[in-house]
C-alpha cells in the first residue's frame, strides 16, 4: 500500500496472473453459451411473404382495396338478390292465382251437370259468371307474363315466358270447354223453343206469313248430332274434369320446377361465386 492510500479504502490494483485468469473464464462462459443456445432458423420464402402481409402499410392498402371497391359490389349484387327474390315471390303467388282461376271455373259451372238446358236469364247470369273469372284469369296472366321477362334466362334449355306461354294456351283451351257447354245448353233450349213454334205452325195455330217463313227458315238450320243428343254430365265427366285436372296438376309441373329451380338459386347462392345470377 502507498502512503496516500486509505487504511479503510479497498485495493482494486489486480496482478497480471489475475487479470488473465479472468479473461480466460469470461472467453470460456462465452463459448459455453454459444453452445447451448439454439441455432437461429433461416425464414422461408411463405415467412417472409407473411411478415411482409403482416406489415402496416399492406393491411391499411388491402383494407382501403375491400372497403372502396368489393364490399360495394357485394352489397350492390346482395340488392338486386333481395330484389329478385321479391319479384320471384310475386311471381309464385300470381301463377298460382291464374291456374286456380280454372278451379273456379268448375266449381261455378258443376251445377250445369244436372240439366238439360237452360232458358235466357240462367245464360245471361251463368256468362257473367264466367267472363268475371276469366277477367281475372287474363289480369293475372299479364302479371305472371310481366314478371317472367325479368328471369328470361335459358336454364336447361327451357326458357320460363315460354313455358308459361305454352301453359296459358291449354288453360284457354280448358275456358272454352266452359263456355261450349253453357252455350249448348242454351242451345238445347232454342231448339226446343224451335220445335215447338213448328208444331204450332203446322196445326195452324200461326197466321201471319213472315213469321211462319221466319220459323220455317230456323228449322231447316237442323243442330248437329252431337248438339242434338249433348248430355252435360256426360260432356263434364268425359271432357272438362280430365282436362281440368290435367291443367291443375300434369301441365303446369313444367312452370312450377323452373320457377322452383329459381326460388332455390334465390335462398341458396353459389358461395364459391357470389357474383352468379338466377
Amino acid at each position: 500500500m502507498t502512503g496516500d492510500s486509505s487504511p479503510n479504502e479497498p485495493d482494486f490494483n489486480l496482478s497480471e496472473e489475475e487479470k488473465a485468469r479472468i479473461r480466460a473464464e469470461v472467453r470460456y462462459a462465452a463459448s459455453v453459451a454459444k453452445e447451448v443456445r439454439p441455432p437461429e432458423k433461416t425464414k422461408s420464402a411463405i415467412d417472409n411473404v407473411v411478415s411482409f402481409l403482416s406489415s402496416g402499410i399492406v393491411l391499411l392498402l388491402v383494407g382501403s382495396f375491400l372497403t372502396g371497391l368489393v364490399v360495394p359490389g357485394i352489397q350492390q349484387r346482395a340488392e338486386i338478390r333481395k330484389q329478385k327474390a321479391e319479384l320471384l315471390n310475386k311471381l309464385v303467388e300470381q301463377f298460382l292465382v291464374y291456374g286456380n282461376t280454372v278451379a273456379q271455373e268448375y266449381f261455378t259451372v258443376v251445377p250445369l251437370t244436372q240439366e238439360s238446358k237452360i232458358n235466357k236469364k240462367q245464360f245471361d247470369d251463368y256468362t257473367q259468371k264466367i267472363f268475371q273469372i276469366q277477367l281475372k284469369q287474363y289480369d293475372a296472366l299479364a302479371k305472371v307474363s310481366a314478371l317472367a321477362t325479368n328471369f328470361d334466362d335459358v336454364s336447361d334449355g327451357r326458357n320460363l315466358s315460354d313455358e308459361i306461354s305454352n301453359y296459358s294456351q291449354k288453360v284457354e283451351e280448358v275456358s272454352k270447354q266452359f263456355n261450349s257447354l253453357i252455350i249448348r245448353l242454351y242451345d238445347n233450349e232454342k231448339k226446343d223453343i224451335a220445335d215447338k213454334t213448328v208444331d204450332r205452325t203446322v196445326k195452324g195455330r200461326v197466321a201471319p206469313m213472315e213469321k211462319t217463313y221466319r220459323q220455317k227458315e230456323d228449322q231447316m238450320k237442323a243442330p248437329s248430332p252431337e248438339q242434338e243428343n249433348f248430355d252435360s254430365a256426360k260432356y263434364f265427366e268425359e271432357k272438362v274434369t280430365p282436362s281440368v285436372e290435367k291443367i291443375l296438376g300434369e301441365d303446369r309441373k313444367p312452370v312450377m320446377s323452373l320457377i322452383g329451380l329459381k326460388v332455390y338459386n334465390a335462398n341458396h347462392p353459389n358461395l364459391w361465386n357470389p357474383f352468379n345470377e338466377y
